[in-house]
C-alpha cells in the first residue's frame, strides 16, 4: 500500500518528516502491523464515526477495538461506525477501508479546550527543547531554564493543555461534534 496523495502533500507542506513503509493489502489495522513487524500498540489506526450532527474521527491503537457501548454511554445512543460508503466519501483518495488517523487534510478542524498549565519540569522542558531543535534543523535557538525556553530577547513560556472538551467541525456538506472529557 502506498501513502494518500492529500495526506502526502498535508505531510509535506508542514514539514512532517515520516517513512513510509510499504505492504501489501491487509484486512485489518493488527495485520497491518503485524505484516510491517510494528507492535500493534505501536499503530495509529482511525475510525470514523457518526451520529446525527456528523462525523468524528477516533484515533486509537490499532490492537485495541472501539466500544460502541462505552461511546454511546458517553456522547449518546446515536453514535455509530460509519458505513463504508461514507468513508470512501470523505476519504476519497486512500484505499478501501484505510482511513488516515490525520483528518484535517481531509477537511476535519478541531479544536481543543481545556485547563493550561506551566510546564516547569526539566526534564519534559529538556525533551520538548530537543523535539523542537530537531524539527527546526537547528534554527531553534532557545535554551532550557527553569521558567520554559530562554533566548536573547527574553523567555518563552510553555504550556501544557488537559482537554476538557474538544470540538471536531469539517467543511463542506458535513456538520461538527463535541467531545467531553
Amino acid at each position: 500500500m502506498s501513502i494518500a496523495l492529500t495526506l502526502e502533500r498535508y505531510l509535506d507542506a508542514k514539514s512532517v518528516k515520516y517513512d513510509v513503509i510499504a505492504h501489501e493489502p491487509t484486512n485489518s489495522s493488527i495485520e497491518t502491523a503485524k505484516t510491517c513487524r510494528i507492535p500493534g500498540d505501536c499503530l495509529a489506526k482511525a475510525v470514523l464515526l457518526r451520529d446525527e450532527v456528523g462525523y468524528a474521527l477516533a484515533v486509537l491503537p490499532a490492537s485495541h477495538h472501539i466500544r460502541l457501548a462505552e461511546l454511546r454511554r458517553q456522547f449518546g445512543d446515536d453514535v455509530s461506525l460509519a458505513s463504508e460508503h461514507e468513508v470512501a466519501e470523505l476519504f476519497q483518495d486512500c484505499a478501501r477501508g484505510a482511513i488516515p488517523a490525520v483528518g484535517e487534510c481531509y477537511g476535519l478542524d478541531v479544536v481543543v479546550e481545556g485547563d493550561a498549565a506551566p510546564v516547569t519540569d526539566a526534564d519534559q522542558l529538556g525533551r520538548l527543547a530537543a523535539a523542537w531543535a530537531q524539527k527546526w534543523d537547528g534554527r531553534w535557538q532557545y535554551e532550557v531554564s527553569q521558567d520554559g525556553f530562554r533566548h536573547d530577547v527574553g523567555t518563552a513560556l510553555v504550556f501544557a493543555v488537559r482537554p476538557a472538551k474538544v470540538l471536531a467541525f469539517t467543511k463542506g456538506g458535513f456538520s461538527h461534534t463535541r467531545h467531553r472529557f
